[in-house]
Formats: C-alpha cells, sequence, structure tokens
C-alpha cells in the first residue's frame, strides 16, 4: 500500500527528510523519488536526497529514483541520490525516459538502471506482462542514449523560466498561486479551490 509524504509550497515543493523518516514502517521496502517533479517543477536539494540515502542505507530499503525531467531544470542542479555513494548506488534503481531529453514522446521507451541482478529478475518478469517497443523506437533509443549529447545540452540550456513580466502577470490572476520552478518547462498554478474547501473551481 504506498504512503504519500506530502510536500509543501512553502518550502519550494523540496522533499521533507522528517515527513519522509515519519512515513516509513517495518512494512516499508522501497522509496519513490520524483525529482525534478512533475508537476510542481520542484527539483530535490541535495541535503534531503542525502537524507533519503542515509535513511534507505540504514533501514535497508530501496530507492526508486524518478528521473525523467533530469536534463531540463533551470538551475542546472538535478542531483541523481545514485551518485551520493556506493552503498546507496546499489540500492537505486533509476527510471528514465527518452520522451523528454530526446523529444520522442509518443515512442513509449523507457529504460532502468539498476543493479544487474536486479534488472535481470525486472526483465523477466517484463517480458511476461507486457508487449515490448517496436524495433524501429529501440535502436531510435540506441542511437540517442549513445550518441552525442550536445543538443541535449543545448536544448536544456534554451529552457527558460517566463520573463519576470509574465511571472507578474499571472502571479495577479485570479484565483491563482504562482511560484518559480525549479526544473520542467511549467511554472507551477494553483487553483485556490484546491486549497481552500470554500472557494470553488473555475
Amino acid at each position: 500500500m504506498p504512503v504519500a509524504v506530502e510536500t509543501r509550497e512553502a518550502t519550494g515543493f523540496d522533499l521533507d527528510p522528517d515527513r519522509l523518516r515519519a512515513a516509513v514502517t517495518p512494512r516499508t521496502k522501497l522509496i519513490v523519488l520524483n525529482s525534478p517533479n512533475n508537476p510542481t517543477g520542484a527539483v530535490f536539494s541535495r541535503a534531503a536526497l542525502e537524507a533519503v540515502a542515509r535513511l534507505a542505507v540504514e533501514r535497508g530499503l530501496w530507492v526508486v529514483a524518478d528521473e525523467c525531467y533530469e536534463s531540463l531544470t533551470f538551475e542546472g542542479r538535478h542531483v541523481s541520490v545514485a551518485s551520493l555513494g556506493p552503498e546507496i548506488k546499489a540500492r537505486t534503481i533509476v527510471v528514465n525516459t527518452c520522451s523528454k531529453a530526446y523529444a520522442m514522446t509518443g515512442w513509449r521507451i523507457g529504460y532502468a538502471a539498476g543493479a544487474r541482478e536486479l534488472i535481470r529478475a525486472m526483465t523477466d518478469v517484463q517480458s511476461q506482462v507486457t508487449s515490448n517497443p517496436s524495433s524501429i523506437a529501440q535502436w531510435a533509443a540506441v542511437e540517442a542514449l549513445s550518441g552525442p549529447q550536445d543538443e541535449v545540452r543545448q536544448d536544456g540550456r534554451r529552457v527558460r523560466p517566463p520573463a519576470p513580466a509574465d511571472h507578474r502577470r499571472a502571479q495577479r490572476a485570479p484565483r491563482r498561486v504562482v511560484r518559480d520552478a525549479e526544473g520542467r518547462l511549467l511554472r507551477l498554478r494553483e487553483r485556490l479551490g484546491a486549497l481552500r474547501p470554500d472557494v470553488g473551481a473555475g
């Protein structure tokens, strides 16, 4: 049974290590991280990820790190939890996709990286429960991942937050809360109806 650990707008939607630790029980098997995050645009801080790594190693937990938006950050400060040391690397499964960095949306290609024996077991299960992507899409993914990465870096530099004037206009819009995003292509706009039950959606 998944347990959600809420993040808060007041802290830029960064992960709160104390909340995470409080949510872990003897039944917990793994932690799922989504950073850079969709839809908030938040990028978890290095300090928060280091706390996750310590907790996972201490409790013997696996970490599944969804890093699909790693190349699309405004500040270029994404840190993979798997990079924080050999112990947490051995307990981390990184999942990613070609849809974002390589503009291959619709090709339906994703991949995972982790311990060889775990990936082998995942492959055995996956091959029996789902159909496989086309050979054309697979070879396109091989070329994207193994070829030059200059365009990916260039695209990352092209991604910029909206101009300050756009931000000011969005803040003046009725019934919206707007904050700067660190990652992804969007700024967060939350309807107040989601924050106050007495305000209807409009």
